[in-house]
């Protein structure tokens, strides 16, 4: 998450008191948010306030890297990793390999950085390389997937990309990044565009993978869904719009017209809630008068918050 936004989400926490200060740190690995005061409890507090507000985006509380982390993660999920690695030249398993008792976890990995060594060693089809690029979603889905049975792993990740300086184009420009993610139930592909920086790119995109694979542990975890209700609205009801709009932002709802008769609700003010929790928050919703009994039961969308774009 870039610095801005994050101060944008900690900054809107209620604070009356000019006891404390909170510091942003933002390097090409993130952002650190520290948060000095005299007052122990006070800060204890605010950490678990921030926290809340912004958990989605937060891998630890404390000094471990990322790696470390991850590694953890995996051990604790009985859970191992291969990677194959493209543009990032072997750093995501220079990091792992960093962190003591990485082997339990980190199976192997390697370095396809030629078209050849694409299809000659890791068996990428020859049609995907020539219809779509060695930097395409089709290849780095094909990457992990192919890594991931190689090694036996529970996850496989890989990377593709155009790190720079040189090499890009129109459609493909440096900074160009696939990274594809492949467990036992999910085979899927994040696109981002980074700078025109060789050394930063790499590192980034490594970072990327790290957290997209500690985000997806964190989901099989939790299966946590974020939720949305639609809400039929009579057209007769000329200030429904107005009255409904004041009433969610009361409530910390957002809140948005999908259709000239249609209301679409973002439950933010929940986070991420469990399927099994909606009707109960649908109920208290209608009992607080948050939103109007229904004549017919109220539509429900579901997705997995991984699903979201970048």
């Amino acid at each position: 998450i870039p610095e801005s936004i994050l101060f944008e989400k900690v900054k809107n926490i209620d604070l009356e008191e000019n006891w404390h200060n909170i510091g942003y740190y933002p390097s090409i690995y993130g952002v650190d948010v520290r948060i000095a005061g005299e007052d122990l409890e006070k800060i204890e507090k605010l950490k678990d306030y921030i926290h809340a507000n912004i958990n989605e985006y937060i891998y630890e509380i404390g000094d471990q890297n990322l790696e470390e982390v991850l590694i953890k993660k995996l051990k604790k999920k009985n859970m191992t990793i291969s990677c194959a690695e493209s543009c990032t030249g072997g750093l995501i398993g220079h990091r792992l390999t960093q962190v003591p008792g990485g082997s339990e976890v980190f199976n192997g990995g390697m370095i396809t950085y030629s078209n050849e060594s694409k299809i000659n060693q890791l068996g990428i089809t020859l049609k995907n390389i020539e219809d779509f690029g060695a930097v395409s979603e089709q290849v780095a889905l094909e990457m992990a997937e192919n890594i991931k049975n190689k090694f036996g792993t529970s996850i496989g990740v890989s990377t593709t990309g155009i790190a720079g300086p040189g090499g890009g184009s129109k459609n493909k420009p440096v900074g160009l990044v696939y990274i594809g993610y492949c467990d036992d139930k999910s085979l899927k592909v994040k696109r981002f565009n980074f700078s025109s920086s060789r050394e930063s790119n790499k590192i980034r995109t490594s970072q990327a993978v790290l957290n997209y694979v500690f985000k997806m542990i964190w989901f099989m975890k939790n299966r946590l869904l974020r939720t949305f209700i639609s809400i039929p609205v009579p057209n007769s009801v000329k200030n429904v719009k107005q009255m409904l709009t004041s009433t969610c932002e009361d409530e910390k709802v957002v809140i948005r017209w999908v259709k000239h008769n249609n209301l679409h609700l973002t439950l933010h003010f929940l986070g991420f809630t469990s399927e099994d929790d909606i009707p109960m928050i649908e109920k208290e919703m209608i009992n607080k008068s948050i939103i109007p009994r229904p004549k017919a039961p109220l539509h429900h969308n579901t997705f997995s918050p991984h699903e979201d774009a970048n």
